[in-house]
């Protein structure tokens, strides 16, 4: 009798250890292996995305430099309104016309608060509004539209208003955006 007794102590001392020490440590190693598991995800992800990049940085790399500066032309990095201001002074000249007035509408920080959306989806640019006032003749005019559509810049010409003047001599006044890279 007093072997059943013990057995039965030392059942029920063993089915406490479990309940008490063990179950509660193997629920620790089961949500530890839960970690492990997402941790092992996200670090092959990690290893997936650091090979993309890579592959985006080789193919970045074998981009020629000359074509690099024509894109930071096409859409700069920064709004570069000087640049851009000389560029209009430039081809102005170019056409035999004189540019009276130029206005570049930015605020404070330099950035237009416009942004350029297509559905859902921002893109990474935004515009900025400018505005000149030229004077020349029509033919001259022509060829500075011309050269605005050729040149790499990306500009957007929204509003043409012109009065005449004598013989072929005519006031312009143009507005549009021009783009650059947030």
């Amino acid at each position: 009798m007093f072997k059943g007794i013990i057995s039965i102590v030392f059942l029920a001392a063993a089915i406490a250890t479990f309940l008490g020490l063990t179950k509660p440590l193997y629920n620790e190693i089961k949500d530890l292996n839960a970690q492990k598991s997402s941790f092992e995800e996200a670090l092959a992800n990690s290893r997936q995305i650091q090979e993309t990049r890579d592959n985006l940085l080789s193919q970045y790399n074998k981009i020629p430099q000359e074509n690099l500066t024509r894109l930071n032309k096409i859409l700069p990095v920064k709004t570069e309104s000087m640049k851009f201001i000389l560029e209009m002074e430039s081809i102005v000249q170019k056409n035999g016309m004189t540019l009276k007035n130029i206005d570049i509408k930015e605020n404070e920080k330099g950035e237009t608060s416009e942004k350029v959306n297509f559905g859902a989806e921002t893109k990474s640019w935004e515009t900025v509004p400018f505005s000149l006032k030229l004077s020349g003749s029509y033919k001259s005019f022509y060829s500075f539209l011309k050269d605005i559509e050729k040149n790499l810049r990306l500009t957007d010409i929204n509003a043409i208003t012109f009065s005449a003047g004598e013989a072929d001599f005519y006031e312009f006044n143009v507005e549009g955006v021009f783009y650059w890279k947030k």
